[in-house]
């Protein structure tokens, strides 16, 4: 199987070859330069906002697991069944503007 080509680091002046993206040492390099989460916005407004975002009804539930198991224990279990007719019915939800 041939291999991938080969292209120039992403960092401007770097003409290293590297399968994708930033070369080893410019890696490093940016990482180092991105800073935390704190410093990109990710603050504790951030996490408050996600928080309750997530906790609305319909977003928790789009979120979570439907069911874990295997995929001969969900067909014992009827949880492919009721899994189909929660989306069939999702598929005529509407979402409307209120005032």
């Amino acid at each position: 199987m041939p291999t991938r080509q080969r292209n120039p680091c992403t960092t401007l002046g770097c003409a290293e070859l590297t399968s994708g993206g930033h070369c080893p040492t410019c890696a490093v390099q940016a990482e180092q330069q991105r800073g935390t989460a704190a410093d990109r916005g990710y603050d504790s407004a951030h996490r408050n906002r996600f928080r309750r975002t997530v906790s609305r009804p319909g977003i928790a539930r789009a979120v979570s697991a439907f069911a874990v198991g295997t995929h001969n224990e969900l067909l014992a279990a009827g949880g492919h069944a009721r899994y189909w007719r929660q989306r069939s019915r999702a598929a005529e939800w509407r979402l409307v503007r209120h005032p």
